[in-house]
């Protein structure tokens, strides 16, 4: 046999088994989109089958299916891969491999594909710059034209212009397609998986994720086609957690509105929500942190309208700086920070010294004149971990917290430093991570700053962290804060204000401050007296100009440094709560009890040692003095 009738004979059979596979290539120009493969198998289509992939564990992925002409599944077997078989039993073979999206030959202008003769059915597709997609239709006796290509030397099958789409394997063989044509439609496997078309006209800000140019620089843009909210996987972000994705939720986040669907993704850098920005998590997404990762924050809520919302935050390395981190990026970030938020998040640090789950920054410490960071929110957070819960820095200022939870953490839970005119209302301090966490401790500032912890409201927060942490610490500089909160195990704490007063309200009664020796005494039923700094139950503390006290009158504690018509007499009070109201002519102290006021007479003739002592039944007794 010679050499020429081999090769004729190999021409023939090549096209007799283009015809097998092919037959029904093209018999409809519609290609069905099926998005599982549980649809395919319980549906007919006609045509071509696009399969959206990887829906069920062990799926081929993405890419084309053809019909082969055999029927029943005797004839075939459906591994969901390499072959599926439909609803009536026909059964469809993965064009090209499959996954990744099926190859595509770049000719550079009719003529050459003309020229390529009997290669057509098995080059089957491919791209002409200028001119569009073609594929091979083994069948066709079509008259040639534009858009329909008779090869050289090829009587039965045409090269004809395709409306479908083009399946590719990446934005990068996307965008080197040579010369794309208006209207083109391409369909992008792998991590940035989606639909996209050419438009000619468009005008749109190239990115990483929704607007891509043309390699050779044809005019027009490939736009991504998509309906709901700009995802960070459309950039690139990895579900997966296999691939880096911070720098994806960054380019996501500059866009527009950003949204991370469900799965780990590695935030290697620092993921920042700027002014004017928003991301919002699924509940099953995480921002994961890498043990070996920086030390730098995972999350940067921060300036003026950041909004940053759901899934969680983990960070396996130290976080000095927060976290997560809101407000200002640091207290000498010399921006302003208004209306910012962060809400329905889980965050997650370590318990190193010095770590802190959420830091609330302010540039006012630096620059007081420029930088703000006020009329913020912050709700719903579950945070574990951390040697500082929540971080309220110097100058942090009228923002509202609601319902904070708290676990294991190690130094505070929440720690006011030097931070001013906020609101906390509600949540939940459980669980030490060891022994000495105090629940909320309120500090002095940074040095130099001397804008001291002052204004704050904490109300219905509760405590139960371990039966012998402390629920506060307040320091010498905290003044004129107002804590109404339980507490179900643990101590007291520490109380050593010398600049101004606090009001405290402990399980609904007003708490006996110990050791106080400043401004801002508050006592309850079982403190026996009122005491000028003294020891408590000192009748000489009050009286006389050389002793004082503290009168609770229009809201606040003032300092009595003299009692004329007590003098010597002093007093002192039962078990029943008690507030000073007022010295009535300098022998009458009126006594708040249950609503009434009524006075302490004390006759200048009661001896020295006399006391005025309302007993528990709610008379006034003039008798020794305890």
């Amino acid at each position: 046999m010679s050499i020429g009738v081999a090769v004729l004979k190999l021409r023939y059979a090549l096209f007799a088994f283009a015809a097998l596979v092919l037959s029904w290539a093209h018999a409809l120009a519609q290609t069905s989109n099926v998005a599982s493969l549980a649809d395919f198998r319980s549906n007919a289509y006609g045509g071509t089958v696009w399969l959206e992939g990887n829906i069920l564990p062990g799926d081929g992925g993405q890419g084309y299916f053809l019909p082969n002409g055999k029927q029943s599944v005797t004839h075939c077997v459906d591994d969901g891969k390499a072959v599926v078989v439909d609803k009536n039993g026909t059964c469809w073979d993965r064009q090209n491999g499959g996954a990744g999206g099926s190859p595509v030959s770049v000719i550079a202008t009719v003529t050459d594909l003309q020229n390529e003769g009997a290669l057509c059915p098995i080059i089957e597709a491919a791209w002409v710059p200028g001119v569009g997609h073609f594929s091979w239709n083994a069948l066709s006796t079509a008259t040639p034209s534009d858009q329909v290509i008779q090869c050289t030397g090829v009587t039965t099958g045409r090269m004809i212009i395709d409306p479908g789409p083009l399946a590719l394997a990446s934005i990068t063989a996307m965008t080197a397609l040579p010369g794309p044509i208006n209207n083109t439609t391409v369909y992008v496997a792998g991590l940035q998986a989606g639909w996209f078309i050419f438009n000619s006209s468009s005008t749109c800000t190239t990115n990483t994720g929704t607007c891509f140019a043309a390699t050779d620089g044809t005019p027009g843009k490939w736009e991504r086609q998509y309906n709901g909210p700009l995802q960070a996987t459309m950039f690139g972000a990895d579900p997966t957690g296999a691939n880096p994705s911070a720098t994806a939720f960054n380019n996501c986040i500059a866009v527009s509105s950003c949204y991370g669907t469900d799965g780990t993704y590695d935030a290697d850098t620092t993921i920042i929500v700027g002014a004017g920005q928003s991301l919002t998590l699924s509940p099953g997404a995480t921002l994961h942190r890498l043990s070996t990762g920086p030390t730098t924050p995972v999350l940067e809520c921060v300036h003026t309208n950041a909004t940053c919302s759901g899934g969680i935050v983990q960070d396996d390395a130290d976080s000095p700086n927060g976290a997560v981190v809101g407000g200002a990026t640091s207290n000498s970030d010399n921006t302003n920070a208004e209306w910012w938020s962060i809400s329905n998040m889980t965050i997650k640090a370590q318990t190193n010294a010095g770590d802190i789950a959420l830091a609330l920054w302010s540039g006012q410490y630096t620059y007081p004149s420029t930088a703000s960071s006020y009329l913020w929110h912050v709700h719903n957070l579950n945070i574990h971990g951390g040697d500082i819960g929540v971080l309220l820095a110097d100058y942090v200022n009228a923002g509202v917290i609601i319902d904070i939870n708290f676990w294991q953490q190690v130094s505070c839970a929440y720690k006011l430093q030097g931070a001013y005119g906020n609101t906390i209302f509600g949540g939940f301090i459980h669980t030490h991570w060891s022994a000495g966490l105090v629940g909320l401790c309120m500090s002095a500032p940074t040095a130099p700053s001397t804008n001291y912890t002052t204004k704050n409201t904490i109300i219905g927060v509760s405590d139960e962290s371990g039966s012998g942490d402390p629920l506060f610490n307040f320091d010498a500089t905290a003044a004129q804060n107002t804590l109404v909160v339980n507490q179900n195990t643990g101590t007291i704490g520490t109380y050593s204000p010398t600049t101004g007063s606090n009001l405290v309200t402990i399980n609904g009664q007003f708490y006996d401050i110990p050791n106080s020796t400043g401004n801002g005494a508050i006592v309850r039923a079982t403190n026996p007296a009122f005491t000028n700094g003294g020891t408590a139950g000192n009748a000489a503390s009050w009286g006389g100009s050389t002793y004082g006290g503290y009168l609770y009158s229009g809201g606040s504690y003032s300092c009595v440094t003299s009692g004329t018509g007590c003098t010597g007499a002093g007093f002192s009070f039962g078990s029943t709560a008690v507030n000073m109201q007022s010295q009535d002519g300098g022998t009458n102290l009126q006594v708040k009890n249950g609503g009434l006021y009524l006075p302490l007479n004390i006759p200048t003739s009661a001896p020295a040692t006399h006391c005025a002592l309302w007993d528990n039944a709610g008379v006034v007794n003039i008798t020794t003095c305890p």
